[in-house]
């Protein structure tokens, strides 16, 4: 599975790091001492705690690199500039080009969703690699039920705590119509006393690449807690290969 991007990280930690800046500032113009938290908070107005809020909700999506960015950066881009606006009209602490400058860095900064590294995340979420399950190859007798046709008797190429891939050639596909977006049941076996029996839906279809086979990505869906828990120490148990295949977009 592969590491979350750097960059990432390192905005994450500066959006962290601008919200921390408000209890420094007013430590460093007010001179209170570390003592005085009381009185050092309630100079922080109503509008900086939202700014404040605004940054820390950013975060969570930074480090998922989530399309809801496209929404909260710019909202935080017009808490800031309100915030800054304000502050210059008072005129007490900083000059109207200080906040001016402030803001305008703010909003370079927030172009950071526009690098390379960070749009095609945005743009294909299925680059988003270290947000997905890890996968293990293993071959397990799954048994599929499809809202089409007749059960199909399978075995899995790899599977993880969220889903499996099914090699299906194309006879078999031809005489057992799966379809992406199908929600099929698959019954199957961890051991001899642990069955598991849920819903999947059919997430993908994917040709032989490579090493990967032709065949059907399938994610679980309405599993039990219990299931979970076996499933995930199961896939644990199993062994490292050497990582090749494709993404099942799970």
């Amino acid at each position: 599975m592969r590491a979350r991007p750097r960059l990432l990280l390192l905005m994450a930690l500066v959006f962290l790091g601008l919200v921390i800046s408000f209890p420094v500032q007013v430590f460093v113009l007010y001179g209170h001492g570390l003592d005085e938290w009381p009185q050092l908070l309630s100079k922080i107005s109503l509008l900086n705690y939202l700014v404040a809020f605004s940054l820390l909700a950013n975060i969570p999506f930074i480090l998922r690199a989530s399309q809801w960015l496209w929404v909260t950066l710019p909202l935080t881009i017009l808490m800031v500039g309100w915030n800054n606006w304000v502050v210059s009209a008072a005129g007490h602490d900083f000059s109207q080009a200080t906040t001016w400058v402030a803001t305008g860095a703010f909003s370079a900064l927030a172009g950071f969703i526009f690098l390379p590294s960070v749009w095609s995340l945005l743009r294909e979420p299925k680059k988003r690699w270290w947000l997905q399950a890890p996968r293990k190859e293993v071959s397990l007798p799954m048994t599929l039920e499809p809202v089409r046709g007749t059960t199909i008797q399978a075995r899995t190429f790899d599977l993880s705590r969220t889903g499996a891939f099914i090699p299906l050639d194309k006879e078999r596909d031809g005489e057992y119509p799966v379809r992406a977006g199908d929600v099929i049941t698959v019954k199957f076996n961890l051991g001899s006393l642990k069955r598991i029996s849920c819903h999947a839906r059919v997430v993908r279809r994917a040709i032989s690449v490579g090493h990967y086979p032709s065949g059907i990505g399938l994610q679980f869906i309405e599993l039990k807690r219990t299931h979970e828990r076996i499933l995930r120490d199961y896939v644990d148990s199993i062994p490292e290969t050497n990582g090749r295949g494709l993404s099942l977009g799970i």
